[in-house]
């Protein structure tokens, strides 16, 4: 997430940490360098990452998402289509939501730049719900973020101003829901516990889950419980606010909507039900 915010040097230094508790920082830094227009090394990175897991798909599978973006950056169209190819195979032999989800998206963005823009919007379509379902709200705003480059090479211009609208809403949710930690780069303890047990198979699957998102357990049940009570909260029905909140919010009703050219083009179209039949 560092990376995709622009906060290079955090990035850096989690990457860093990540190497001297030896762990691998791969495919973060090879995206880093991708963020930073540092092709070439980001090429080299994912390369060495690919060579040194032969043997373990699902590890693979982690990193292969990572080499069709920078393949497809380096316009190596042949690597790119390689990668995700591979990466749909793994994903048929496991057959998990998240594997299908970064399949698809990957697939697609493939497609798209093969010039198969028609299937590509299909599969990123199929990608987005499924990332949504998972749930995983940042994957899936980028799959809409693509569908809508998608949409806009196709000439369907309104369906794809909606969907960046979309993508900008569903950015700017994720970002208001990060702990103030990440934002400003500080570091606080988390001393609050939390203690369950979980069956065998579901221990399991958060296991090959977490290792897809290369995540220890504990962060990534953590950050997907957040997520799912952020969204409980967010699509509640019923709010309470006090008498300073309710002026705020009735006056945001009655402030005038802003100007959408999309929306009045539609709202001009007439239905098929009101127009005259043609005279026999």
């Amino acid at each position: 997430m560092r990376v995709y915010r622009g906060q290079f040097d955090a990035a850096e230094e989690a990457f860093r940490r990540a190497e001297e508790l030896g762990r691998s920082p791969q495919p973060g830094r090879a995206l880093l360098c991708l963020a930073q227009g540092e092709i070439d090394a980001a090429v080299s990175f994912i390369a060495a990452a690919l060579a040194d897991q032969t043997w373990d798909r699902l590890a693979r599978a982690r990193l292969l998402p990572a080499q069709v973006e920078i393949a497809l950056a380096a316009a190596r169209l042949t690597e790119a289509r390689t990668a995700a190819d591979e990466l749909l195979a793994i994903a048929d032999t496991y057959a998990t939501i998240a594997l299908s989800a970064t399949a698809k998206q990957a697939h697609g963005r493939v497609l798209g730049a093969e010039g198969d823009a028609a299937a590509a919007a299909i599969c990123l379509r199929e990608a987005m719900r499924l990332w949504l379902d998972f749930p995983a709200p940042f994957e899936a705003a980028r799959s809409r973020l693509a569908l809508a480059e998608i949409l806009r090479d196709l000439a369907r211009i309104d369906e794809a101003q909606t969907e960046a609208s979309v993508f900008t809403i569903d950015i700017h949710k994720i970002i208001i829901r990060l702990p103030a930690v990440e934002l400003t780069g500080t570091k606080t303890m988390r001393d609050a516990a939390i203690n369950l047990r979980a069956r065998p198979e579901q221990r399991d699957i958060i296991d090959q889950a977490a290792q897809l998102l290369g995540k220890n357990r504990s962060d990534f049940m953590l950050e997907a419980a957040c997520d799912r009570a952020q969204s409980v909260l967010l699509d509640q029905v019923f709010f309470r606010l006090d008498a300073a909140k309710f002026r705020q919010f009735a006056k945001l009703l009655d402030a005038p909507p802003a100007a959408n050219s999309g929306l009045e083009r539609l709202m001009a179209v007439k239905p098929p039900w009101s127009r005259k039949p043609a005279k026999r």
